[in-house]
């Protein structure tokens, strides 16, 4: 009788989390149809996000340690490095993000990547390990200042009431798809072209769609303030 219950308890559980994620992912796409630039906006910025966690932090060490010389030992040191050099940025860039505009931070960090990608990769399979160690603390700066401002970019474009139903169901779809495939592209490019670096070439991509989004999303702010100009008395 008892176990009876509880399958009752636990279908209905079941079928209430399946209705509310029904709904959750109807509003979503209803959203993204009527809103497609800034649905656009919301998974680039979040595929550049995780897509940089994953290599940095995840794909890293394992081309350090099939294509270069580095012990098991100096792999881990350099990924702890960095990510203290991570932690250390979240709470100043964080702070710095209150008192100028989320949008400067976001390309500041975006041409980090740009400029310090290819190195990072490069010094992966053809460093020593101080060159690792330095490289990897580097792009892990401009990694923080993105980490830390991007979430909370991404949540005043939202009304609160759709915060966690449109913006986790993009941020999600997002990051399953950036983390699964990210590494996988990334040891593809490497043994496909023979270049240590060409896994940059997936962060490159990513942080020019970004520029073109912020233009496009300067223009579309600036043409509403001339509107609203215009209009009024």
């Amino acid at each position: 009788m008892m176990r009876h219950q509880t399958r009752i308890i636990l279908a209905g559980m079941m079928g209430n989390l399946i209705e509310s994620f029904d709904m959750a992912f109807t509003q979503s796409v209803q959203y993204a149809k009527t809103n497609k630039l800034q649905a656009l906006f919301v998974f680039i910025l979040s595929c550049l996000g995780v897509t940089t966690t994953s290599q940095i932090f995840l794909y890293a060490p394992i081309q350090a340690h099939i294509y270069g010389t580095f012990s098991e030992h100096e792999i881990m040191m350099s990924n702890i490095i960095s990510l203290i050099v991570l932690l250390w940025v979240f709470p100043i860039v964080g702070r710095l993000s209150d008192k100028i505009n989320r949008e400067k931070i976001v390309i500041v960090a975006s041409i980090g990547f740009l400029f310090l990608s290819q190195p990072f990769f490069y010094f992966l399979s053809s460093g020593d390990f101080y060159q690792l160690a330095i490289s990897q603390a580097l792009i892990a700066i401009p990694a923080g200042a993105y980490y830390a401002t991007v979430p909370v970019m991404l949540a005043e474009m939202f009304p609160i009431n759709l915060r966690c139903t449109v913006l986790s169901v993009l941020y999600s779809v997002a990051a399953s798809l950036s983390a699964g495939l990210t590494p996988l592209i990334s040891l593809i490019l490497v043994e496909k072209t023979g270049v240590t670096f060409s896994p940059s070439l997936i962060v490159l991509l990513l942080v020019f769609i970004v520029f073109i989004c912020l233009y496009i999303q300067a223009i579309k702010s600036k043409n509403i303030e001339l509107l609203y100009a215009s209009t009024k008395p």
